[in-house]
């Protein structure tokens, strides 16, 4: 399952393009329809898809929605624009094979249509007419991470997952241990839960297996001044080890 950030903030345009990207195309989709929602919902979730309305994009500011796709070079971008709005500004934050737009009210298949011309979800699902070609053991080493009764992110899965235990994935979080192991999957631990979830995410693509992630994980980079990615993880660094990921799956120097 990939991640998609719908920012929006016309209600109808939103629901038409959250149920194209969850229900069409399996993914995690998250909302947003207030302007100084935006950045942090981007900045947590890491997609791999923005969907953008053009308005929002102007009271950010051109500048730092710029910025964040520096920081984030694995994430494709669609701006959903009313037509009166294609102009300087919009050709201005167009790049070749990362961005596009789309006019407003827009149906289903036009979206479906816009996403593949952009290319943004093929190293997720695969080619949208060929259907979902995402891999079912990785799906299910996911799931695993979630607590199956409210669906967020387990810290003792989590843990599991990257071979730590729990007092020091939890000291690496900067969290008390006695309120992690208490309440593992709580509300409060999924921002730096994500994180953890994104590193295993972008792990399993590059490697394929659960055995692989954890050589890499165990194994000292030059990229990481010597360190193992497992050490960073403990010591706090979870976001160092996330941001070589994505480097490395967007074919960036890391």
């Amino acid at each position: 399952m990939f991640q998609a950030v719908v920012a929006e903030k016309n209600e109808k345009v939103r629901r038409v393009a959250t149920n194209v990207l969850s229900g069409d195309l399996n993914a995690d989709v998250h909302e947003v329809s207030k302007a100084e929602q935006f950045l942090k919902c981007v900045e947590e979730a890491h997609p791999e898809l923005l969907l953008v309305g053009l308005d929002i994009v102007s009271e950010v500011g051109v500048g730092r929605v710029k910025k964040l796709r520096l920081r984030l070079p694995a994430m494709n971008v669609l701006f959903l624009v009313a037509m009166k709005q294609v102009g300087e500004e919009l050709r201005d934050l167009l790049t070749v094979g990362a961005t596009d737009f789309l006019s407003k009210p827009f149906n289903p298949v036009q979206l479906l249509h816009r996403i593949s011309v952009l290319d943004a979800i093929r190293p997720f699902i695969g080619i949208i007419a060929k259907g979902a070609l995402k891999s079912p053991k990785t799906e299910a080493l996911l799931r695993k991470l979630h607590d199956p009764k409210s669906g967020r992110i387990d810290a003792k899965m989590a843990a599991s997952f990257l071979g730590l235990n729990l007092k020091a994935l939890a000291e690496g979080l900067g969290r008390n241990y006695r309120a992690v192991h208490k309440t593992p999957s709580s509300e409060a631990l999924q921002p730096e839960l994500q994180t953890l979830r994104r590193i295993i995410e972008l792990l399993l693509g590059l490697v394929g297996s659960k055995n692989a992630a954890l050589i890499w994980l165990n194994t000292p980079s030059q990229d990481l001044a010597g360190e193992t990615p497992a050490q960073l993880i403990k010591s706090g660094h979870a976001d160092s080890v996330r941001s070589l990921l994505e480097n490395v799956t967007a074919g960036a120097p890391s």
